[in-house]
């Protein structure tokens, strides 16, 4: 992903993550980003899985939208 800027901060706020469908993306970081991010998928980088954490994590009630 080298060269990708978000759009919304202008910077490579991005991080991979898997959503609970197995969909693996990269999602920004910034909250401009985690807001366009949970309306087109449901998630932000705090509630989907990070796949290199291992073990799939269960977001808190503050986390859930």
């Amino acid at each position: 992903m080298a060269g990708a800027y978000c759009r919304y901060c202008n910077h490579r706020c991005f991080v991979l993550r898997t959503l609970p469908d197995g969909t693996q993306l990269h999602m920004a970081t910034c909250p401009e980003g985690m807001a366009h991010d949970r309306a087109v998928t449901g998630h932000d980088h705090t509630t989907a899985r990070n796949p290199r954490r291992g073990a799939e994590r269960t977001p808190t009630e503050k986390e859930l939208p």
